[in-house]
């Protein structure tokens, strides 16, 4: 299954955090209020499953009391610089209206 984030196809959105591994790449955080999905975060990382974990432990989401969902593009080869200008680029589309479908 794929929601496109900006111009990027990730998989998800899926329900449970534990179905992201420890790969680099992108992940996003996401609820659905309605039949559209919101990111409420969107990071890159060498090691997405520690850090999501990480940041749900921060405790600082608002979901409005719906449930969260997770989307994640793994970056084989790709170094940190690689995917901190992706994550740019998917952030600049989002600013610029164009939010997730899937």
């Amino acid at each position: 299954m794929a929601i496109y984030i900006g111009h990027q196809a990730f998989t998800g959105p899926l329900e449970d955090a534990r179905q992201l591994v420890d790969r680099a790449g992108l992940y996003a955080i996401l609820v659905r209020p309605g039949r559209k999905q919101r990111v409420l975060c969107l990071e890159q990382t060498a090691n997405v499953s520690s850090a999501l974990a990480q940041r749900l432990g921060a405790g600082d989401l608002e979901p409005d009391g719906e449930p969260l969902r997770f989307a994640v593009l793994y970056t084989p080869g790709v170094q940190a610089s690689g995917r901190k200008r992706l994550l740019e680029e998917i952030r600049s589309r989002l600013q610029a209206g164009r939010t997730p479908q899937g």
